[in-house]
């Protein structure tokens, strides 16, 4: 699919949310974002970005906004990493400056809202690492992603220290790290 054709089905996308808003009643932006999260909670994510996206022409700087483009962007089948993390960046910061995450209030509390935040940035790195290894790249450049990993899992984990999906990562990554070489190792490799 081109730029153009990508574009181009993100405008219909969002003409089309729009008009069915129009059509049904709605009025709250919040309800955008509740069915965005439904979908998303059912592996839809696909079908919850035109959602989001919608949600955040009007409120630019809404951090559930980001945070649930983000993980569009990271679930999707073909990901776009860097935009994930972005996205996932950007409602941090925002949620940081605002202490509010809008109509997630009602799925998570503050607390859970932003070591979600960390998690999911951690699985940002997690599958660009993956991706690096099924490329063949060295392990002098993937290890820094994993390491970046483990860092996000960390500061998730000094907010929400009972997460226990949280812990599981933390000891995924950990034992991940224990036995990956490090900078100037032998990777084992010819």
């Amino acid at each position: 699919m081109s730029i153009a054709d990508y574009r181009l089905r993100n405008i219909a996308g969002l003409v089309l949310v729009a008009a069915l808003l129009c059509a049904c009643g709605q009025s709250g932006e919040e309800s955008l974002l509740d069915r965005a999260y439904q979908l998303g909670e059912q592996y839809r994510w696909r079908e919850a970005m035109p959602l989001v996206k919608a949600h955040l022409i009007a409120h630019p700087g809404d951090p559930a906004g980001h945070y649930l483009l983000g993980r569009c962007y990271l679930h999707d089948p073909q990901p776009f990493l860097v935009i994930a993390e972005g996205e996932l960046r950007t409602a941090l910061h925002a949620f940081q400056r605002i202490r509010d995450h809008g109509a997630l209030a009602r799925h998570m509390s503050a607390v859970e809202f932003e070591a979600a935040i960390y998690r999911e940035l951690a699985r940002s790195d997690m599958r660009r690492t993956r991706e690096a290894m099924n490329l063949g790249f060295p392990p002098s450049l993937v290890r820094p992603h994993l390491e970046r990993a483990l860092e996000a899992v960390r500061q998730g984990r000094a907010i929400a220290p009972d997460d226990p999906g949280l812990r599981e990562m933390e000891e995924t990554l950990e034992a991940g790290l224990h036995g990956f070489p490090g900078e100037g190792e032998p990777s084992g490799e010819p």
